[in-house]
């Protein structure tokens, strides 16, 4: 894509205290959400962060625009300019 979006990484606790990498998991939002939404509108509040700290994944929430579909169309592009 040719263009900068915002995203939210969530880390385990202890990531400074591991020296092998870390699995990642990628959350994409839905229609009208943004790179926030898991973190901020689920139900269950903490829930990322307690799945990364149990589980010891990195999670990564990029943010696909509110419509956009994750898909780098010229249309999309043409309206964010």
């Amino acid at each position: 894509m040719d263009r900068t979006l915002n995203a939210s990484v969530v880390i385990p606790a202890s990531y400074d205290d591991h020296d092998e990498p870390l699995p990642v998991i990628y959350l994409l939002h839905g229609a009208g959400g943004n790179h926030t939404s898991w973190v901020e509108e689920i139900q269950e509040e903490g829930l990322v962060q307690r799945l990364a700290d149990a589980y010891q994944i990195i999670f990564v929430l990029p943010d696909g625009d509110p419509l956009s579909f994750y898909i780098d169309s010229y249309r999309v592009q043409e309206t964010a300019n």
